[in-house]
This record gives C-alpha cells, sequence and structure tokens, in this order.
C-alpha cells in the first residue's frame, strides 16, 4: 500500500474531477503529482516555473488557485518585500485517501 501512496499520478477520482471542471489545469495538476515531494508538498519559486513546468508563471499561478478553488490542492502565497509581486508559492496536494 506504501508504494501506492507515493505514486506520481493522482487519484482517478480527482483527475476526473480537474479534466471536467479545469481542463486548462490538467497538465499542471499531473506535474504537481509528478514532483511533489512524501509529504505531498511543492514549493516552487517565481523563477523556477518555466524550467520545471514549461509554461509561464502567470498560467501555472492561475492553474494552481483554479485547482485550490476546486479543494485539490492548498496554496500559501510569499510575497517579495515590498509586496509588489509574488516570488514564491508552497503547495500541498489534498490527497483524502490518506487522512
Amino acid at each position: 500500500m506504501t508504494a501506492l501512496m507515493n505514486h506520481p499520478v493522482p487519484p482517478y477520482p480527482y483527475l476526473i474531477q480537474v479534466a471536467k471542471h479545469y481542463p486548462q489545469a490538467t497538465s499542471t495538476y499531473l506535474e504537481l503529482w509528478r514532483v511533489k515531494d512524501r509529504k505531498h508538498k511543492v514549493t516552487i519559486t517565481k523563477n523556477e516555473i518555466r524550467n520545471k513546468f514549461l509554461i509561464g508563471a502567470a498560467k501555472f499561478r492561475n492553474d494552481v488557485f483554479s485547482l485550490a478553488q476546486e479543494g485539490l490542492v492548498s496554496v500559501n502565497e510569499t510575497w517579495d518585500v515590498n509586496q509588489t509581486e509574488w516570488y514564491k508559492l508552497d503547495i500541498e496536494l489534498v490527497n483524502f485517501e490518506e487522512e
């Protein structure tokens, strides 16, 4: 059972939920599952997004907040010192099967 918990693919019902409600965020959701750590967390800076996810930072952020609205991730946004723009996202993938 432990091997399945660390599998880099989301549970099927979650994937279907994303595909139906936010099809434009499906690839981002799959990539988040691929790069998550053992605690289902991903921390990424704005500058790392294009290299790791092959999309722009604004698209990635929009996708993540769409997923948060659907209840599939929780996200914490860190802003720069001047509060002019965000520079880091801490994302936790929700997995109801482990609760």
